[in-house]
C-alpha cells in the first residue's frame, strides 16, 4: 500500500514538472515572437560577434504607370515609406525600380525623389515633386528599351540622409549619385516617387514600370 502511493506521488510530481517545463518553454516562445513583432531581437551574424535585425520588404507597387501621352506631364510610380520606419542612424532603404521606355525616339526625362506623402508630385514642373530630395535626374532617346534604378538611402541624422545609386538605361549607366544629402522628417509618411515624361512631344514615356524597397534596419 505504501508502495502504491510512493508510485503514484512520484508519478503526480513527475508531471507537475513536465507542465512546469512546458509552460517555462512556451513564456519563451511568446516572448520571442513579442520581441520580433517590435523589431527588438537581433540574431547572430554566423558564428562571429556581429548581428543582424531581421529585414524585408516594406513596400511594392507593380501597377503599371498610366501615361497621359502629354508632352513635359509627369508620369509616376509611388512607393510609401510608413512614418518612424527609419529609427537608428544607420537604418536603409534598398530601393529597386524598373520599367520599359516607350517604343519612340522622343527626348524623355525621368526622376527619382525622396519626399512626404503630402508633398504634391504630378504637372509639369520642373521637378517631379514641388519639395523633397531629388536624387537622381537625366534623360534619354531610348526606344523601348528597359530601365532600372538601384539606390540605397540612408539615415544618418534625426532628419538627415545619404543617398547613392544610379539608373541603368539599356545596360549602361546613364546617371548616378553618390552620398547625396537628404533632409527629410523620419516622423511623417515620405515615399519614393519615380517619374518619366516625354519632352519632344505629346507622346508616351514609359510602358510600364515596378518599383520594391527593402528596409535594411542598422
Amino acid at each position: 500500500m505504501i508502495e502504491n502511493t510512493s508510485n503514484k506521488v512520484f508519478i503526480v510530481f513527475s508531471v507537475l514538472i513536465v507542465l512546469i517545463i512546458i509552460s517555462l518553454k512556451a513564456q519563451t516562445i511568446i516572448q520571442g515572437v513579442l520581441q520580433l513583432s517590435g523589431q527588438t531581437t537581433t540574431f547572430s551574424a554566423g558564428t562571429g560577434t556581429g548581428s543582424i535585425k531581421a529585414s524585408g520588404i516594406i513596400c511594392s507597387n507593380l501597377t503599371n504607370v498610366t501615361d497621359a501621352a502629354t508632352q513635359n506631364t509627369w508620369n509616376l510610380i509611388t512607393c510609401t515609406i510608413p512614418a518612424n520606419t527609419l529609427v537608428t542612424n544607420g537604418d536603409t532603404l534598398k530601393v529597386e525600380s524598373w520599367g520599359l521606355l516607350a517604343a519612340n525616339a522622343n527626348a524623355k526625362e525621368y526622376q527619382l525623389e525622396y519626399t512626404a506623402t503630402t508633398d504634391t508630385c504630378s504637372g509639369t514642373n520642373a521637378a517631379i515633386c514641388l519639395a523633397g530630395c531629388n536624387i537622381l535626374d537625366s534623360n534619354t532617346t531610348a526606344s523601348a528599351a528597359a530601365q532600372g534604378f538601384m539606390l540605397e538611402f540612408v539615415k544618418t541624422g534625426a532628419t538627415t540622409h545619404k543617398a547613392s545609386g544610379y539608373a541603368l538605361t539599356a545596360s549602361s549607366v546613364q546617371a548616378n549619385t553618390a552620398n547625396a544629402a537628404c533632409t527629410s522628417t523620419d516622423t511623417v509618411d515620405n515615399q519614393i516617387v519615380v517619374g518619366w515624361r516625354n519632352t519632344a512631344a505629346a507622346a508616351a514615356s514609359i510602358q510600364n514600370s515596378s518599383i520594391i524597397i527593402s528596409l535594411l534596419p542598422r
